[in-house]
């Protein structure tokens, strides 16, 4: 009777919480630290949507020099982090012009990680104030229309 207690008791120490960790991390729990900035969104033009993904949206403006580090920054703390969910894509939006820069840059982005879920769209300077405008976010679009 006394190694069957013990094996209860190591049973219930171990395993279970094992097994709660395992549940948890299978579930919506992953997800409940990513925030909404607002529901009703203007669309990006073409064939990529936000509706029905968890979108990170990336505003990188004319200047793709300086604001690629950001790019390789949101690729490394948020993108590796959740890029295995079926319902996760993070859409780049920069003004048409940069088309050489940004074949550069998918290039080298996909060094690091599958970019396969990194969505990348050129849209014109009005659509880009007017998606931006829709987040409802506190913060501003700079002058090159790209975000910080």
């Amino acid at each position: 009777m006394n190694k069957r207690i013990k094996f209860l008791v190591l049973f219930t120490l171990f395993i279970v919480p094992l097994l709660f960790y395992i549940f948890l991390s299978k579930g919506i729990y992953k997800y409940a630290n990513l925030p909404i900035l607002t529901e009703n969104v203007v669309d990006v033009a073409g064939s990529e949507t936000f509706k029905d993904y968890f979108t990170v949206v990336c505003f990188l403006g004319d200047d793709l020099s300086s604001t690629k580090g950001q790019l390789y920054n949101l690729n490394e703390t948020i993108y590796k982090r959740y890029n295995q969910s079926l319902y996760f894509q993070t859409v780049v939006i920069v003004p048409p012009g940069n088309e050489t820069e940004l074949i550069a840059v998918k290039k080298r982005l996909g060094t690091y990680a599958d970019a396969s879920k990194w969505k990348f769209v050129t849209a014109s300077k009005e659509e880009i104030v007017a998606i931006f405008n829709s987040f409802d976010s506190p913060y501003k679009l700079n002058d090159n229309f790209g975000s910080e």
